[in-house]
């Protein structure tokens, strides 16, 4: 492939980078409570994780095409009518709980595991998993597939990865103030077991009266 195209791919990378997600919140969050200095931990595990997926996209893509061109085709379309309705749900619908962690309800204290928390947030990230499927099922090519093929996805994957990593990192406050200015809404508070048989015998005395 040309440089062009992966140029192409690195910004559609970093345009969706861009977009709100979970693993910039704990960024952000972690920057937030912890210092900027420790913050930068979350770095490696966002771009390493990034790549992971985008190298297991590859491959599932190319084992794709290898069985058939017609498995390729239906990926392509399944993932990106996935993607677009993703993105479409993403824009109209709020979240269902508040972006910001405090200090007391932070996962992780130390580097290491906050290094490894993040890149597990952004492994295992629906959204993520399915837009490097649409991504990378548009790029692949079965026929001319070569080991620089997973070469410059990396390199196209990493570094923008790498530098939106570490500006929300340093950056923090605009990242939350982006955070904080979208919908959210709050999650419903699961009722206490007391109150709830309560609320179920007076439920069962209603009905009893009423027969």
């Amino acid at each position: 492939m040309h440089l062009e195209t992966w140029t192409l791919y690195a910004v559609i990378v970093v345009l969706w980078l861009a977009l709100p997600s979970r693993a910039v919140r704990d960024i952000a969050s972690y920057s937030n409570a912890r210092g900027r200095l420790m913050a930068i931990a979350t770095v490696p595990g966002y771009t390493l994780a990034n790549v992971a997926v985008a190298m297991a996209a590859a491959y599932v893509a190319l084992s794709a095409a290898l069985v058939s061109p017609f498995f390729l085709t239906a990926l392509q379309w399944f993932t990106g009518t996935l993607l677009v309705l993703g993105l479409v749900t993403r824009a109209v619908l709020p979240e269902f709980s508040a972006p910001i962690a405090d200090n007391d309800n932070l996962r992780e204290k130390h580097a290491p595991r906050i290094a490894l928390d993040i890149f597990a947030e952004t492994f295992f990230d629906r959204r993520t998993m399915i837009f490097s499927l649409a991504a990378a099922s548009q790029m692949i090519d079965p026929a001319g597939f070569a080991a620089d093929f997973m070469v410059w996805l990396s390199v196209a994957t990493a570094v923008p990865a790498l530098l939106f990593g570490l500006a929300t990192a340093l950056a923090f406050e605009t990242s939350l103030q982006r955070l904080k200015r979208r919908p959210f809404r709050k999650a419903r508070k699961p009722r206490s077991g007391i109150v709830s048989i309560a609320s179920g015998a007076v439920t069962a005395g209603y009905r009893k009266i009423a027969a």
